[in-house]
């Protein structure tokens, strides 16, 4: 055939079929979905050494850490309240910190659930066509956060097996989207036995059976089994307590404040260092994660565990001019170092460009260490030169570098896989 003499017909043909095609490549594209599971009282340090093959068998798969913080921790001389449940929760299902939620107890009183709402809400203003679903041994959570009207399926059972129940004929016979899931038991058994006692780790091993199966009835799901369905998984507690206590307080420090973090799922890549984050980047994580941007609906928390890729995708250009360059003593307009260093320690929110671009590396709000530790995570060299930079301009200069380097270290310990995404292009670069 002569193909400089094709026929108008022959020509039309090919490209309905190059359309077929592209059709049929963009069909391919797995739907998402996101699991959220919590369990109340499950504390970091008690989740860790407890014999759970399933949250284990998850963070294999993706990323975990035992040490991220609810509201306890993030807040001066926090009320006792911070270390409870209506708290917490209400940060993991809106993002939002408990400054902007307002709850200070399990009462819920002075709630702004208006004006920061259940992430249902935002998977709703996305798409209405979406399936949420709420299922929770704790009532409140349901009756007092969650809306009705941005919810399509909402269940109190009265037993942690119950929701185990639910949530696996959901699974079998539903078609969710969105589901948070919350187990009671080892809350339970803390406030009857004491935390860190043998009847509460079993509470914790026998949540994780309950966990498993539920995964088990996901992972059987056909649209799982065809690659159809990218589902993310994320287990996580809203606090812990002191060991041999039956109650649990904000003022217990860590025990109470420290939480797990599972994050796992096909667009996890498993291995990665993680940062520790804290209960506001659970609705975070999910909603990207579902393709709706968290980071434009000023948010408080962070997305863990998932690819949010540099604005130009160049890893540490911070002024956005599609090249890598400077030592910090040029101008920010042509210089990311110097870039770096005007934003250092600011704290704002605004659209991932605008977080970038204050050196927001991690899109947390601040400016701040974990930024470096994750920068010179994905480049060395450029880790290094912010390194320098940075000595002339926080106290005790000689100190920072190594301190850097170990809070650095720090922030990747105990960690198994958020992916980072890195910089192999290759633009010239100077520093």
């Amino acid at each position: 055939m002569n193909l400089t003499c094709v026929s108008p017909a022959f020509a039309f043909c090919f490209a309905q079929c190059l359309l077929f095609v592209s059709a049929q490549y963009a069909a391919a594209e797995p739907s998402k979905h996101v699991l959220i599971i919590g369990v109340d009282g499950a504390g970091g340090q008690y989740v860790e050494p407890a014999a759970t093959p399933a949250i284990d068998a998850l963070a294999a798969a993706g990323a975990v850490r035992y040490d991220f913080y609810n509201e306890g921790a993030l807040t001066p001389d926090p009320p006792e309240g911070y270390g409870a449940s209506g708290v917490n929760w209400s940060t993991i299902v809106t993002g939002a910190s408990a400054e902007h939620h307002g709850v200070i107890d399990n009462s819920f009183a002075g709630a702004h659930f208006d004006q920061y709402p259940h992430f249902f809400q935002r998977v709703k203003g996305h798409d209405p066509n979406l399936f949420t679903a709420s299922i929770s041994h704790w009532a409140p959570i349901n009756t007092e956060i969650t809306p009705d009207e941005h919810t399509d399926f909402e269940l109190e059972p009265t037993s942690d097996a119950a929701v185990r129940s639910a949530a696996v004929s959901l699974m079998q016979n539903g078609d969710p989207d969105a589901v948070f899931l919350h187990f009671d038991e080892v809350d339970g058994a803390g406030h009857g036995y004491g935390w860190g006692g043998p009847q509460h780790t079993a509470a914790i091993e026998m949540a994780d059976s309950l966990i498993g199966d539920v995964i088990a009835a996901m992972n059987a799901r056909p649209g799982v089994v065809a690659g159809e369905e990218d589902w993310l998984v994320i287990v996580t507690a809203d606090h812990g307590a002191a060991p041999g206590s039956t109650g649990h307080f904000a003022s217990q420090g860590l025990p109470n404040w420290e939480v797990p973090f599972v994050v796992s799922g096909p667009s996890v890549a498993p291995g990665a260092p993680m940062q520790r984050g804290s209960l506001r980047d659970v609705a975070s994580t999910a909603l990207w994660h579902l393709g709706i941007d968290p980071f434009l609906a000023e948010m408080d928390g962070a997305v863990r565990g998932l690819v949010v890729p540099p604005p130009t995708g160049v890893v540490g250009d911070f002024n956005g001019d599609g090249v890598l360059s400077g030592n910090g003593a040029g101008d920010p307009d042509a210089d990311d170092v110097a870039t770096f260093l005007a934003g250092w320690l600011v704290r704002g929110g605004g659209s991932i460009e605008e977080r970038y671009a204050r050196g927001d590396a991690n899109y947390d709000g601040v400016t701040d260490l974990q930024d470096w530790a994750l920068i010179n995570n994905q480049n060395p060299t450029l880790g290094a030169a912010l390194g320098r930079a940075l000595t002339h301009v926080v106290p005790e200069p000689a100190m920072f570098v190594p301190s850097a380097m170990a809070i650095g270290s720090m922030l990747v310990c105990r960690s198994r896989g958020a992916r980072v995404e890195g910089s192999d292009d290759d633009t010239t670069t100077e520093y």
